[in-house]
């Protein structure tokens, strides 16, 4: 009896490391994942913007099945569905769009910028994507707290809805 249960110990003693051991591979391959998506973020950005000390605004919402990349710049404006960034089309950015999304910048208390909070949290369970707001100026990053994707905070409201018309006015053509 005394050796039935050693064996039934050892047992799962030896499934019970092996799943730990499965379990390490599967967050070291996700890590992989998330590293690789980073360079390919970072090679496409280098790609589209070669002069770093150019001012640019980035939008950004994603879920489970839904991405949505706009960066625009005083040249262009480049959007893509593509998580990775592979497929990305471009468009010139027209100056009164520009000018307007230069307005806001030169207005925005960067203290307050990344302190915004969002209004509404659908986000926290898949009822919303992710979406964030990032404004590039030379080599530094704002980039604000996480907000549901069509609900921004009330302070970059009207910014986010600008940005997302711009994206929209393309897409129409």
């Amino acid at each position: 009896m005394k050796s039935i249960l050693r064996i039934i110990v050892l047992i799962s003693l030896f499934w019970s490391c092996k799943s730990q051991s499965a379990s390490t591979e599967k967050i070291e391959h996700g890590t992989a994942i998330k590293n690789d998506t980073t360079q390919v973020m970072a090679v496409a950005k280098d790609n589209t913007n070669q002069d770093q000390e150019n001012l640019a605004v980035v939008y950004s919402a994603s879920s489970r099945g839904f991405f949505e990349y706009i960066k625009i710049t005083e040249s262009e404006t480049i959007l893509s569905e593509d998580r990775y960034l592979k497929s990305i089309r471009t468009y010139p950015t027209k100056s009164k769009d520009w000018e307007a999304l230069v307005k806001f910048i030169d207005s925005t208390d960067y203290k307050k910028f990344k302190t915004l909070e969002a209004p509404t949290g659908k986000r926290l369970y898949d009822g919303a994507a992710h979406a964030l707001l990032t404004i590039v100026d030379g080599k530094e990053e704002l980039t604000t707290p996480s907000f549901d994707h069509g609900h921004p905070p009330k302070d970059i409201l009207n910014f986010v809805a600008k940005v997302l018309s711009i994206r929209e006015d393309l897409q129409k053509q």
